[in-house]
């Protein structure tokens, strides 16, 4: 027992010696400059201590969203850089419908306008108040490019990018017609719908 404590006690302080202070690296960390852009993006907002989305809902009423599109450098290389590698432009088209887990347009939206801010960026209104189910899309048109992005997004600074794009393709097209049902029923009642997010 004595031979193998022996052995244990200088392995164990040479492994902790040669880990270093925990206080010596947060002091490094803390020391470093911050890497993200020193500009405000997508919009107005981005800080460069947030975590890299943004919420540019001024200006706004309750019931309006801001349509921000960010795609690919590819797709748009005149646009304004983003952080995410992507560039902001303005759609040439947005629709604005009711859809189902078969993701088919299944027609427009009572109650709904559209307009341009002074920045050039196209806020909707929803007369009703904005949605909460998720089977209301909002489709921005650049060029032959087209992305989705659900209209039930609790940032009313709605990014229509690839990710928005997956997130309709992929997640809304894989509920069941009965979980699509159960979600429809309790689009009123928030904690119900909190168990589908």
């Amino acid at each position: 027992m004595t031979t193998r404590l022996a052995f244990a006690l200088p392995l164990f302080l040479a492994l902790v010696s040669g880990c270093g202070s925990g206080e010596d690296a947060i002091e490094g960390a803390r020391n470093q400059p911050n890497h993200f852009a020193g500009v405000k993006n997508p919009v107005d907002d981005f800080s460069s201590g947030s975590t890299g989305d943004s919420s540019n809902t001024s200006g706004l009423a309750s019931n309006e969203v801001r349509i921000t599109l960010e795609l690919p450098t590819a797709l748009a290389p005149d646009g304004e850089a983003t952080r995410r590698n992507l560039r902001i432009v303005q759609p040439e088209r947005i629709a604005i419908y009711r859809t189902d887990p078969s993701l088919q347009n299944l027609g427009g939206v009572d109650g709904v306008s559209t307009r341009t801010d002074a920045e050039g960026y196209t806020i909707i209104t929803f007369e009703g108040g904005q949605p909460l189910a998720p089977d209301i899309v909002i489709e921005a048109s650049y060029g032959n490019t087209r992305l989705r992005a659900l209209a039930s997004d609790s940032d009313r600074d709605i990014k229509i990018n690839p990710f928005s794009e997956y997130l309709v393709r992929d997640i809304l097209g894989s509920y069941t017609p009965g979980e699509w049902q159960a979600i429809l029923d309790c689009a009123d009642d928030e904690r119900c719908l909190n168990r589908y997010a």
